[in-house]
């Protein structure tokens, strides 16, 4: 598919509100129902649980969470680790101030958030031993730059761990392409890469040791929860947005959710954990 223009902060400046009341405070990704989890909140913990094991964590790390939305991940992991930092960063102004709202509590030698684009950062070569992004590098026009920037920012060893959906199937029919294509305006997404394109940039770029995780069967639950929350109201939003009721970017973000369902169910997109290492 061709990239669609979008704007990701105004989305969640617009739409925050909803994912607060809807599916989490805290927590603005799919959740991972492995064995064992039995709530909705415990699944998105877990996303963040499966993250931040790959990255091995190590004591004096210092972290980025690139695309932090509102900082949950970053506070899981100053109340599950000993003796580390992260810094959080996002593209909106929203966003940033909740993450940072948040993270009152917490000591903020240890914890800072900025507004700051994940792909042109202002941080110096080598500034961070770990790197982590959580469904926020699907809002980079080209993967790559993200990547490269990643490298960049990493010191040598340092290890980088991204979560997110990618493009499965090549050769789209026109119907896939258009399912492809709603869903990415209805979430503000300008295209999904392939996952054979994120490999093939991490190794461009100068990543090692990349292991590649499918993900997609865990994350089932969740993408038919959000399915079954919004169906039943596709007719009445369609009709609200028309006579502006609601904002156009909520009756998009339904349509989005009700594609998301679609791209999973027929094995156009999938969500993949990339762990790599500099």
């Amino acid at each position: 598919m061709q990239s669609v223009e979008v704007n990701p902060s105004k989305y969640y400046d617009e739409l925050y509100a909803d994912y607060e009341k809807n599916w989490s405070p805290h927590h603005l990704h799919y959740g991972f129902w492995d064995e064992g989890i039995k709530t909705h909140e415990e699944s998105l913990v877990n996303t963040t649980k499966t993250v931040l094991n790959a990255l091995d964590i190590q004591k004096g790390d210092r972290i980025l969470d690139a695309g932090c939305g509102v900082g949950g991940s970053s506070r899981y992991l100053l109340d599950n680790y000993d003796d580390v930092s992260v810094v959080g960063i996002t593209y909106s102004d929203l966003l940033l101030k909740n993450a940072i709202k948040f993270a009152e509590r917490y000591d903020p030698s240890k914890i800072e958030f900025h507004f700051m684009d994940y792909t042109n950062t202002e941080f110096a070569n080598e500034s961070f031993d770990k790197i982590f992004a959580i469904e926020s590098v699907c809002y980079a026009k080209d993967k790559h730059d993200f990547i490269k920037e990643a490298y960049r920012i990493l010191k040598p060893g340092g290890k980088l761990v991204v979560v997110d959906g990618y493009q499965i199937k090549d050769d789209l029919n026109e119907e896939e392409n258009k399912i492809l294509t709603e869903f990415c305006q209805g979430w503000a997404l300008p295209n999904l890469a392939t996952s054979h394109y994120f490999s093939k940039s991490l190794h461009k770029c100068g990543f090692v040791d990349i292991t590649i995780v499918d993900k997609t069967p865990v994350v089932k639950k969740s993408s038919k929860k959000m399915y079954d929350h919004v169906r039943k109201w596709k007719e009445l939003c369609f009709i609200a947005s028309k006579l502006k009721l609601i904002k156009q970017s909520s009756y998009d973000d339904l349509i989005g959710v009700l594609r998301q369902k679609e791209i999973i169910d027929q094995g156009i997109a999938g969500y993949v954990l990339f762990s790599a290492t500099k």
